[in-house]
């Protein structure tokens, strides 16, 4: 399974650099193995409805959901279109 980790943009100052990697270094730590996972399957097909995810990682639709919701959280992931027929997509 692929790992993900986040890596800091161009350096702007010394302080904003470490704040971002104070939040780089809690995303890393904060996100586990099955929401990497997740991660992963979104980033790689955009697009891809919440209900599609759990047959591919053998997750349930509340695991997946709770996964998303974190990812969201995070900032990592945003769902376009409309709640029907609408996807996740990697920000």
């Amino acid at each position: 399974m692929d790992r993900v980790y986040f890596c800091r943009a161009e350096k702007e100052s010394n302080r904003k650099e470490q704040q971002d990697a104070e939040v780089l270094d809690t995303l890393n730590d904060t996100l586990n193995d099955s929401v990497r996972a997740t991660y992963t399957i979104i980033r790689l097909n955009p697009g891809l409805q919440r209900k599609s995810i759990p047959n591919t990682l053998g997750k349930s639709v509340a695991t997946i959901s709770r996964h998303i919701a974190i990812l969201m959280k995070a900032g990592l992931t945003e769902h376009r279109d409309s709640d029907k027929t609408g996807g996740n997509h990697v920000k």
